[in-house]
Parts: C-alpha cells; sequence; structure tokens
C-alpha cells in the first residue's frame, strides 16, 4: 500500500451464526482484486485523473460511477489476460468496496463531498454499466441478471440492502473514511 493511504482493514462478511460466509479463496480473491485497484487508484497520475474527471464531470455521481466502471472492467480484462476468473459475488462485493474508496477520495480532496444517496445511485449506476458491458460481449445471463437487479432494488425498496450488501451499510451508516 502506498504511504499515507488511509484505510481501514476490510473484514470478511459474517452470517447470522457469526461464521465468515467467504471461502478462504473467495477472500484470497476479494483482497487480490481491492489490492489491485487500490495501487490504479493510487498510482499518482492516475489520483489526479481520476479526482479531475469526477469533479469536472458536470454529475459527480456519474462520474464516480463511470470510474467504478473503468477500474472493474480494467481488473476484469487484466486477470483474463492471466488466465484467472473472478467470480461474480467477488467482483460485485469489490465494485462496493472500489466506490467506497473512490468517494471518501474524492471526499478528502474536496472536490465533492458525497451524500449517502449519491453514493446509493452511483453503485446502481456503476452495476448498470457493469451488466451493459456483459450483456453486448455475450457474457451475461439475462434471467439471472434481472433477478439480480430486481433483487437489489427490493431489497433498498424495504430497507434490507445491507443484509444483501453489508458493507454497503457502513457508507449508508457513516461508517466512511473522511
Amino acid at each position: 500500500m502506498q504511504k499515507g493511504l488511509n484505510r481501514q482493514p476490510v473484514a470478511p462478511e459474517v452470517d447470522y451464526q457469526g461464521e465468515p460466509n467467504v471461502t478462504p479463496e473467495e477472500q484470497e480473491v476479494y483482497d487480490m482484486v481491492v489490492g489491485n485497484a487500490l495501487q490504479i487508484i493510487y498510482e499518482p497520475k492516475t489520483t489526479d485523473n481520476i479526482i479531475k474527471r469526477i469533479a469536472e464531470s458536470g454529475n459527480p455521481v456519474e462520474g464516480l460511477a463511470n470510474v467504478v466502471f473503468m477500474v472493474v472492467s480494467t481488473l476484469e480484462k487484466s486477470a483474463q489476460q492471466a488466465n484467472q476468473q473472478i467470480p461474480e459475488d467477488v467482483m460485485f462485493h469489490a465494485g462496493v468496496e472500489i466506490l467506497e474508496e473512490l468517494a471518501d477520495l474524492v471526499t478528502r480532496e474536496g472536490a465533492h463531498e458525497f451524500t449517502d444517496e449519491e453514493i446509493e445511485a452511483a453503485m446502481f449506476m456503476a452495476l448498470d454499466l457493469y451488466g451493459q458491458e456483459k450483456d453486448q460481449s455475450g457474457q451475461i445471463d439475462k434471467e439471472a441478471a434481472k433477478g439480480e437487479l430486481t433483487q437489489l432494488e427490493q431489497a433498498d425498496k424495504d430497507g434490507t440492502i445491507t443484509e444483501l450488501v453489508p458493507q454497503f451499510g457502513e457508507v449508508v451508516n457513516g461508517g466512511r473514511n473522511g
């Protein structure tokens, strides 16, 4: 990690019996994906471009979603070139962590302070961009994706989204660094 990076350790998700619900292999892939994302984000030239892109986008939420999508796509393409597969659920949770980190970065730099609602909107926009790319490349099961998106939207409406995406609750409940 780069010097001066203010990050909290990422704890694995815990099920209701207090046991981690990820395998050690999944946690290792998650850690690798998030670690690689941080290397991309905190490369000095990249950091400046990210902040500028989001701040000058005219719509910081859309700018954040686009940058998250670009980072996730870069990581996925890199993994594919190395003949490695990143499970969808691992990539989803890593994507949420990446979104949170980018929102924190932009806030720390004073370019824009994201509200909880903006972060949530950016998450859904990034998911939509990701889904569109997967669809266009023929890599998506449309029915499964519809079901997952419907499940996320319903969880958002009925207030149970933090059960599906536990680390998102940290953002909504003010647990972001900043």
